[in-house]
Formats: structure tokens, sequence, C-alpha cells
């Protein structure tokens, strides 16, 4: 039996790293090696300017130390360094862990029956990172794909986020129109991409501050939200009644 599209249900457009589960140590710890083997010294403040944006955009953390590097090499370092491998636990300074209410929100999305939503994975990561990850957290490579109609990973567009292209992407892949998405993000670089390609936005911040605004609202977290909660919040943000 099919399964339907409820005519008020937006399509969702759902951040992985910082929305959904914190890789933070994951990442800043490939960072640290990675400015180790570019013989730099990471700046103080290396999470803020690198969380959110593009993996390419993130090397300019380093300076001119990457002028010599080829740019994709560098991130299939970073990547590498980053992945989670089968056996990796989910504690300690290298693990990962679901974000408040993430999980639950996830298996509300894509009832066996009834209205549904089209729902996008939209990363900056990398496929390489991206896709053994949602095998861990959700159990196996078959649930990615009961749980994600669409993945977009930072390298399947040319120009991350902040720019609007892999927002675009996802909606194109879903048969979705912009006024038709929701996004939830965690970041202002998020945010900022979503909000150039007409979407409204609900903000989880993770990577740093975000204040509600016209076509955007702020949670704290995921916790007990449903489908039906994110529909009457996309209406709400559309017609300008919330934010």
């Amino acid at each position: 039996m099919s399964i339907a599209v409820g005519p008020d249900v937006p399509a969702l457009l759902i951040d992985l790293d910082g929305t959904l589960v914190d890789t933070s140590a994951r990442w800043y710890a490939a960072y640290l090696a990675l400015a180790d083997e570019l013989g730099v010294e990471a700046p103080a403040d290396l999470w803020p300017r690198v969380a959110g944006r593009s993996m390419r955009a993130s090397l300019d953390v380093f300076g001119e130390a990457v002028a010599a590097h080829d740019p994709d090499t560098l991130v299939g370092r970073l990547v590498t360094m980053a992945t989670v491998r089968p056996g990796d636990d989910t504690d300690g300074p290298a693990g990962w862990h679901w974000l408040p209410g993430a999980r639950e929100l996830l298996a509300t999305l894509r009832p066996p029956s009834g209205s549904r939503a089209r729902v996008a994975l939209v990363t900056s990561a990398w496929r390489a990172f991206t896709l053994p990850l949602l095998a861990a957290a959700l159990g196996g490579e078959r649930r990615i794909s009961d749980t994600f109609d669409v993945i977009v990973c930072g390298d399947d567009v040319s120009d991350g986020k902040p720019a609007p292209e892999s927002h675009l992407r996802a909606a194109a892949l879903l048969g979705a129109a912009a006024e038709e998405c929701l996004v939830i993000e965690d970041s202002p670089t998020g945010v900022a991409a979503a909000e150039a390609a007409g979407m409204v936005v609900l903000a989880v911040p993770h990577a740093g501050p975000i204040d509600a605004a016209p076509g955007r609202a702020v949670h704290s977290d995921l916790v007990a939200l449903t489908l039906a909660d994110l529909a009457a919040l996309h209406a709400r943000l559309r017609s300008g009644e919330d934010h």
C-alpha cells in the first residue's frame, strides 16, 4: 500500500551534524590532526569558524598553509580521520551521540501508514563520512533509505553552505518548491543557506547563537516534536504569524 503525503505536510530538509547527531568531538580532533600535518597551530576559535561551513571553505582556517595543497585531498584527509567505523563507541572524546529528541522525531516522520513527510538530509559533510555515520546511527544501510528520501552531501554540490545550492538541490530532488519546505538547522551558516533558498527555518542552535526572525523559529532542542507540530510551524512561518 502506498503512503500518502498529506497536502499540508511540508517537505523537510534536515541537517546532520549538530542537528540530529553531535560529532563535533570527531571533527575537532580531525581538524587538529590536519593542523599538525600542515605544521600550523590551530586557532583558538577553530570550531566557530568551521562549524556548518562547506568543507572546502573551512580549510581557510589554516591560512596560507593550504595554498600548496589540493583542497579535495585535504578534505579527504579530514573525512578519513573523522569517519565513524564499525565498532566505534558512541561515548568518549572521539565518539558521537544523538541530540535530544532527534531520533524520536525521525521516527514520527515516516509512519507505516497515513500521511508522511518527504525528508531530505542536507549536510556539509562529505558522503564518505555521512553514510557510515548514518548506518551506525540508524542500524544499517537499509534504514537509511527508510528514513530519508534524499541525501545531499557537501561533495554533491559546487557551492556549499552558506550558499543555497544544497537546499535547492534537495528540494528539486524531492519535487518540492521552496515555499513547501521547512529546514531544520543548527548553525548560523546553515540557516543563512536555507533562507537564501527562500525557505523557512526551524533553528536548533548548536554551532553558535541564532535569533528568531521572520520566517525563522528557534527551539532549544527537538524533544517531543512531531510531524504535526512541524506542519503547523511551517504554516505559521509561511504566514508570518510565528517566529
